[in-house]
């Protein structure tokens, strides 16, 4: 049995050999269930998207939306002289 204990904010920190246990790393989500009059700690599975997040970086930011306006308005003009 490992023991812990809360924090005025309700934090507890999980035990290094608990996190290793269920593969939990720092920024791992996890959701909390009772049962049977006990809380349950289970690790989130990620999604496929939570996987990819930050691999497609960029060094030119995304257009804004006055510059995604701008060009529908200039295609429908260009469209409309043909």
């Amino acid at each position: 049995m490992v023991k812990g204990t809360i924090s005025r904010k309700g934090q507890v920190t999980v035990p290094k050999e608990i996190r290793e246990a269920l593969g939990l790393e720092p920024g791992s989500r996890v959701r909390f269930e009772l049962k049977d009059g006990y809380a349950v700690l289970l690790p989130e599975p990620q999604s496929r998207v939570d996987t990819l997040f930050g691999a497609l970086r960029t060094d030119t930011p995304f257009p804004g939306i006055e510059e995604e306006e701008a060009a529908i308005e200039l295609a429908w003009a260009e469209e409309a002289d043909q």
